[in-house]
Formats: C-alpha cells, structure tokens, sequence
C-alpha cells in the first residue's frame, strides 16, 4: 500500500520560496507542457468601483480631502435619472490626477503596475488587469436607465486612453519571461434588463465601452441593433463589433479573444437566443457579409467557473448548459477582486486560480494556451491537473476537438494526472498543505439548443439523460482514488463505455477537507467533433 507521505510535503511547502521556482514542473502525460498558475480578473483603480472604493478613505496629496468627499451631491445621489454625461469639474479632474498620479506618495497602491508587483510576490506565474471600459459620456443602458454609478468611472474619464496605454505597458514592463506573465484586457460591463452580461475582451489594441444604446449580444455577433428605448435619432455610437475588432486582430497575427464573466443561467440574452453559434455568421461593421464567416467559437474562448465567491453547483450547471448550446469556452477560475489593498495579501482570501498548461512561462505560451483552452479552473490555487482522450489511437488534451460526424460510444481512453502542490504564499506568509483527492468524475454532454436547461443536478452512474431534461449532465464514470503520494501526485488511465454517444467529456475533481458540495477543480472539455 502506497503511504500518504504529507510530513514530508509540509516541509516541502515551508522551505521552498515561490520565487525560486523559476519553472513548473511538467505533466507527466506528455507533450512539453508545464503547470502554470494565474488570474485572469483583477481590477485596478481605473476601475470606477474600485478606485473610487479606495479612495473614501483615501487622503489626496495637496488636500485634507478624499475623492468622495470632493465630488459633488450629485455623485452620492444618484437615481435613474442622474445625467452622467457632466464633465468633471477642474477640481475633480485634478483630485483623480494625484490619484492616478505614481510620483504621488499618498496615492492608494492601485495602478497597474502596483498590482502586478503584487502578484509578484504572492507567486502568482501570470496575472491579467482586467478595469470596467465604461465611459461617463455616455448615460444610458439597452434598457433605458442609468448606468450603476460604480461603472461611471470607467478607466476615469477623461483620461481613459491614458489609462487603458498604462495597462497595456504597465503588463509588457511586468513580463519576465521564465519568471512572471502581464496580461491586459478590457471589461465590456454590459448591465441593464436586456441582454446583460459581462466580457473580459483579451490582448486589444484599443477598448470599447458597453454602448450604453446597443444590445449586448448584436454587439458580439456584429449585427449591432438599436436597443428597445432608443431614440432613433440619436446615433448607435457603434465604430467596431467585436467580430470586426478579431477579424483584424487575425490579419495582423494578434490572439484576441473573450471570456464570458461570472455568468448566470440566463444572460447573455439567454445565451444569444438560444442559437448554436456553430452556424451563426456575421455581417462587418458596415453590413457586407464577410467573404470568411468567422464564428463566435473563434474568439468567445472562455467562462469563469467562480468568480468573486459566487460559488457552488449552480455556476458549474450554467456552463453545462453553455456548452450544451455549442458554445466551446475553457473553464477557468479568477478572483475578480475589487476594493481591495493589496493584491498579495488578498490571496490569502481568493486561493483560486487558473492553471494553463504552457510549453514555458512567456507572454506568447500563455496567450497561446488560454485561447487553445487549455486551462482549468482550480479552486485551490495551485493544482496540476491535466486530461487526454484517446479514441483509436489518436488523443486529443483538454480544449482539443475530434472529427467525428457521429460521437463514438466505446473505446474511449482516459488519461488524467492530478497532483495539489499546497497554496503557498510568501508575501502573506501563508503555507497551506496539499489534500488528497478522493475521486475524480468524468461528465459527459450532448448538444440540445433547443432544450439545453441542464436541470438541478448531475445524473449518476452513466445513466442517460430523460426526454424532458436532454441537457442534463452526466457522470459518465467516477475513480475512486483511495491513497496515494501525495508528492507524486495521482496517474490513472481508465476507458469509458458511455450510455449513449455524447459530444464532449469534462472531469470534475474532488477531495478532502475541502467543500464537501463542491468539486477542487473542473477541467475544460475535449470535443468529439470539430465544427
């Protein structure tokens, strides 16, 4: 019998800085790809709610006066009817320039390049600054209303182009290749009744705000539409859709890409209409049908598992209800944090992470991993997990695609690798041990976007899903994993006889002491077909 080798594991974790470990170890399963551990949602003080969080109790260089406290009554009572579109006054603007100013020694600890510092020393590989792209000039949602007052702020106009060039540079100065990853992107904040939800858009030149007069999802499809309360003679403030924002970003050899953020059941329009977006096309921004049709899986690449603490089965239902739509995201896990000090000791707190599975630990390997999807959302922070399938001698890893017409229903291998390296961070003096798993389930789904509510639980012991739920997940086979090294980690290969053929296979892993109602990991799936 296999002993559980955890003393030797604490002192490991205790003695071994993070910031000596300038390489992650490889997955055994092949391939020349290591374990990398990152965020993909952090926000900076150019976000208007967490800037402006800071800064109630925030002094201001050259004043006894925090930013709240100089902003005019009109900013504290808000309501539906506020007009936004004021500028700021002389005063305001020179409070949000000692702000946002780095030779200001009061200023909060907030700019980009702060943050990613931080990361730094928390031990974190990769990291992205992801800031709310609203804009104060414009005042209304799809549905009419006000926009939230913690958005108005958005990249704190005026200065958003300033800003926004920051996040961009601020990530290029922090990347060290072999040691640590900045990455920049924009958060499209689309709030409202209508089509709400919200897109980190990855890897842009340039930003858009969430076009307070256009519907959300016209706005990814590239169809853009007036919103139900619009007046018509106002202009849509519609320059680029996100199709024609990738479509050029390909011509010049850039990897852009989405990820749909803390997503409920329901949004996104339902999730575009209920459409399969395999066989939606788009128009460019003047309405001329593109010569080559790109689709919403060329670029909509990932989904936040948890983001924020919004935990627990009903967020990992929704992204089985997404892909039953067709939609092929990588899961991923982020902290989305706001109002936050200190990025390093939040860690602490937020422990969860997203592993990529890179060749090295350079901007181009992660960028190039995040949008082949080969990721996982681990919700403890540093978790090896990677996943094969192989059907008549050919595999495919996680975020993969077969060519089948028609999905096989025997002679499916698995492979899986699972190791918990123990959270670790040196900056707050945190050393947590590793757990053992206690078994890992593989779900298997099938496409149904005419029905794809995935109901309220997983269905067992590979038994199919009813007429009346065809989107109900399946745990198609469970590994109990018994004891193991925990220093070595957890090897197992198994085959799958599945109860009916279905068109994507994900794991789900579980362990002790940790959430009993809640796995530690969900992987991205591999995909039976490529469409």
């Amino acid at each position: 019998m296999k002993k559980l080798l955890f003393p030797f594991v604490l002192f490991v974790c205790l003695v071994l800085p993070v910031s000596a470990q300038t390489e992650r170890e490889p997955s055994p399963l092949g391939g020349g790809y290591r374990f990398y551990f990152g965020d993909l949602h952090v926000h900076t003080g150019y976000s208007g709610d967490m800037g402006k969080g800071i800064s109630e109790n925030t002094k201001l260089a050259g004043t006894d006066k925090s930013l709240d406290e100089i902003m005019p009554e009109w900013d504290r009572t808000w309501n539906d009817d506020t007009d936004w579109s004021k500028v700021l006054t002389e005063e305001q603007q020179k409070a949000l320039d000692q702000r946002f100013n780095p030779e200001n020694p009061n200023r909060p600890k907030q700019l980009p390049r702060d943050l990613f510092e931080q990361a730094k020393k928390a031990g974190v590989d990769f990291m992205a600054v992801s800031d709310h792209s609203n804009v104060l000039d414009l005042s209304r949602d799809s549905d009419g209303k006000a926009q939230s007052k913690h958005y108005q702020y958005g990249f704190s106009y005026p200065n958003s182009t300033a800003h926004w060039n920051d996040m961009k540079q601020s990530a290029a100065n922090a990347t060290v290749p072999g040691k640590f990853v900045g990455l920049h992107a924009y958060e499209f904040s689309k709030n409202g009744h209508y089509a709400p939800g919200h897109s980190n858009v990855f890897n842009t030149e340039n930003w858009a705000t969430a076009l307070p007069n256009v519907n959300t999802h016209p706005w990814l499809l590239g169809k853009p539409e007036q919103a139900p309360n619009h007046d018509p003679s106002k202009p849509m403030h519609v320059e680029k859709t996100m199709p024609w924002e990738m479509e050029n970003a390909v011509k010049k050899g850039a990897r852009v890409f989405v990820s749909f953020n803390h997503p409920g059941r329901n949004q996104f329009a339902d999730w575009i209409e209920r459409a399969n977006p395999r066989s939606i096309k788009y128009s460019d921004r003047n309405g001329n049908a593109s010569k080559e049709p790109m689709e919403y899986n060329r670029y909509v690449r990932l989904f936040e598992m948890q983001a924020g603490g919004n935990n627990g089965i009903e967020r990992r239902l929704t992204y089985h209800k997404v892909l039953n739509l067709g939609w092929k995201v990588g899961a991923t896990h982020v902290t989305d944090l706001h109002y936050v000090p200190n990025y390093a000791l939040a860690r602490n707190h937020e422990k969860r992470a997203t592993v990529a599975l890179a060749p090295a630990l350079t901007k181009n390997d992660i960028v190039e991993a995040l949008y082949q999807r080969r990721v996982v959302a681990a919700y403890l922070g540093r978790l090896q997990l990677d996943y094969r399938l192989n059907v008549n001698g050919v595999e495919k890893m996680m975020g993969e695609e077969f060519d089948f017409s028609t999905p096989p229903s025997s002679g499916i291998n698995v492979r899986v690798f699972a190791k918990d390296l123990g959270f670790v961070n040196n900056a707050a003096d945190l050393h947590v041990p590793p757990v053992a798993m206690t078994r890992i389930e593989i779900i298997g789904g099938i496409y149904s976007p005419n029905n794809p509510d995935p109901g309220t639980g997983f269905a067992p012991n590979n038994q199919p899903p009813g007429k009346e739920l065809p989107g109900q997940p399946v745990i198609v086979k469970t590994i109990d994993v018994g004891q193991y090294d925990l220093n070595a980690g957890y090897k197992t290969e198994f085959t799958i006889e599945p109860c009916i053929p279905f068109d994507y296979y994900y794991l789900q892993v579980w362990a002790m002491s940790a959430d009993k109602n809640n796995p530690i990991a969900t992987t991205t799936p591999v995909w039976m077909d490529h469409k």
